[in-house]
């Protein structure tokens, strides 16, 4: 037991302790976090995430799309033989999972929930109902009628169109906008904006 003139000093430590255990885990997991404001800077960046038996072991924020060679690299990652440097670069917003030292990697687009987690907005053109549900506050019932619209309208010419489907007033537009973009007919990489 604390004696009567100790127990403030131990209530404010604790408190202390508390609120930096909070912030450590916001600063480390933002997915925990409801994040209210919009998503980080990295969504100028092109994004890879480089996981190992269903572990990420690393996200990468690269300037432009580069190579399958050139994200191993960047990752610190041995190239697998037969694995050569003249090849396309790997769109933006995927998942490259390696599978062993000689298999080559298989690449996957990542899905909404990874890519709002990584501060990248999600494309309104080229996302199914489950991608956009990563949306803070787009439930998977308004998100099946995003698709729907998109599949009897045609693409989404900017994110403000999404006032066109029924249900989404200029307050919802306003609060999905930083989560949201939309491709360019030009093949944009998934996931920048």
């Amino acid at each position: 037991m604390l004696p009567p003139d100790r127990r403030p000093l131990f209530g404010l430590i604790l408190l202390a302790a508390v609120v930096i255990t909070i912030d450590l885990m916001a600063a480390g997991l933002g997915v925990l976090v409801d994040r209210k404001e919009q998503p980080i800077a990295a969504d100028r960046f092109c994004v890879y995430q480089i996981v190992r038996n269903d572990r990420a072991l690393r996200t990468l924020f690269l300037k432009q799309p580069v190579t399958l060679a050139e994200v191993l690299g960047e990752a610190g990652i041995p190239r697998p033989e037969g694995l050569f440097s003249g090849e396309s670069p790997v769109p933006c917003g995927c998942l490259v999972k390696i599978r062993g030292t000689d298999a080559p990697p298989i690449v996957e687009r990542m899905t909404g929930r990874q890519l709002v987690a990584a501060g990248q907005r999600v494309d309104l053109n080229r996302s199914d109902p489950a991608d956009l549900t990563a949306v803070p506050g787009l439930g998977p019932v308004l998100a099946q009628r995003i698709v729907d619209y998109r599949g009897s309208h045609g693409p989404f010419s900017s994110v403000e169109d999404l006032g066109r489907v029924p249900g989404i007033g200029p307050k919802k537009v306003r609060a999905f906008e930083p989560y949201l973009h939309v491709s360019g007919t030009g093949g944009e990489e998934a996931g920048r904006r």
